[in-house]
């Protein structure tokens, strides 16, 4: 019984040692850092926004100019400023939107036409 226990104790001192000298190898392999991952989320999320104001025909000249921008932030590691950026895509792709609802009609208003 002896022999059982101190042999499990091995193996789980070898498998313990074994998981922290991988980790302190290779610390960011497996995960993108957390301000990076905020980043690709930010810019993911205002870009299915902008594809719904694209969608309504109420895209904004320069929203797609920001995700690009951002989108090389990121590449360039500057993730801070990269969320920052897509934020303010975000927030107008959805001032977009709410200008389509807006506008519903206005450019064909029927009452020309009676």
């Amino acid at each position: 019984m002896k022999k059982v226990l101190i042999a499990g104790a091995i193996a789980a001192t070898f498998t313990l040692t074994g998981c922290q000298s991988n980790a302190a190898k290779e610390p960011y392999t497996q995960a993108p850092e957390p301000e990076k991952r905020s980043a690709v989320a930010a810019i993911e999320t205002a870009s299915a926004e902008n594809k719904a104001a694209k969608k309504a025909g109420f895209e904004w000249r320069d929203t797609g100019k920001i995700l690009k921008a951002a989108e090389a932030l990121v590449a360039e590691g500057k993730y801070a400023q990269a969320q920052s950026e897509a934020i303010k895509a975000y927030y107008q792709a959805k001032t977009a939107q709410s200008q389509a609802k807006t506008q519903v009609g206005a450019g064909n208003p029927s009452y020309i036409y009676q």
